[in-house]
């Protein structure tokens, strides 16, 4: 399969669903995958960001390797939106493996304050790092701090994950 003629035939969701189909099953296509949502290559890149979301949730173990490269890469600041809410949304889908917490984190509490950043990829991140707090509830005091800070400027959508991220924290943490 070349991903690239394939992803370029059509942008809808039909066609990437195919695409992610064929991924999971291929690891070396997985790769080539990365390598086109790393590029420079705008429209190229847009609509592989979304494949690299749905094979997160079909294949979520392919990303392991991947997580550092993935924070480093949806922090920097001349992205397209997709590519950072698509990345975001590939930490809020994959169990984290430990060596890599401290990296995801770092990365979701960034995103969380960077008052450019759309809602989305702040939603994906809240939900990344309220897995991270169940697992370390160390977490849970800076996480609430920077919730607290954002609550005055926060969207409806984000206003609603805030409270979704409080009563799973609340359940299952303990301070």
């Amino acid at each position: 399969m070349n991903l690239e003629s394939a992803i370029l035939k059509e942008h809808s969701k039909a066609n990437s669903d195919r695409i992610a189909a064929q991924v999971c099953k291929s690891v070396p296509l997985f790769k080539e995958l990365l390598k086109l949502y790393y590029a420079n290559e705008k429209i190229i890149a847009q609509r592989a960001a979304w494949i690299v979301s749905i094979v997160a949730m079909r294949k979520p173990e392919f990303f392991d390797a991947e997580i550092p490269k993935i924070c480093r890469f949806i922090l920097r600041t001349d992205l397209h939106d997709a590519l950072i809410r698509n990345g975001a949304k590939v930490l809020e889908l994959i169990e984290i493996p430990d060596k890599h917490l401290a990296i995801v984190a770092d990365t979701c509490f960034k995103i969380l304050l960077d008052p450019n950043q759309k809602v989305a990829p702040k939603c994906y991140c809240l939900t990344a790092l309220t897995k991270i707090c169940i697992r370390i509830p160390e977490f849970k005091n800076e996480l609430q701090v920077v919730i607290d800070s954002q609550l005055p400027y926060s969207t409806a959508a984000f206003s609603a994950r805030i409270r979704q991220t409080q009563k799973i924290l609340k359940r299952k943490t303990s301070s």
